[in-house]
């Protein structure tokens, strides 16, 4: 697996995510005009896909850095799953 840094893929430097927010809680609510726009916006949905499968490394404030992969896509809430090498996985609003 070719291992790219997140913060590269859209010029950025390349720095460990910060975390936005607890796991535990739910995500947004979802949205009919997101999922819609990505049914039938070619160009939104391939931008909002363009990040999958990208490695990642995320720092946990009094743990330690944890290195993982974009793995889908929820369209109808806008928000990423990011599944860590230990197994662990969160959904986050925006990975950047």
């Amino acid at each position: 697996m070719t291992t790219k840094a997140l913060a590269s893929h859209h010029g950025r430097s390349a720095l460990p995510l910060p975390s936005k927010r607890d796991p535990k809680i739910p995500t947004q609510k979802e949205n009919p005009n997101l999922l819609k726009q990505y049914n039938f916006d070619q160009e939104y949905s391939d931008d909002r896909n363009s990040i999958l499968d990208i490695a990642i490394t995320k720092h946990f404030p009094g743990h330690s850095s944890f290195n993982g992969k974009i793995t889908e896509y929820h369209p109808a809430s806008d928000n990423y799953s990011i599944t860590y090498q230990d197994g662990d996985s969160e959904v986050i609003e925006d990975p950047y």
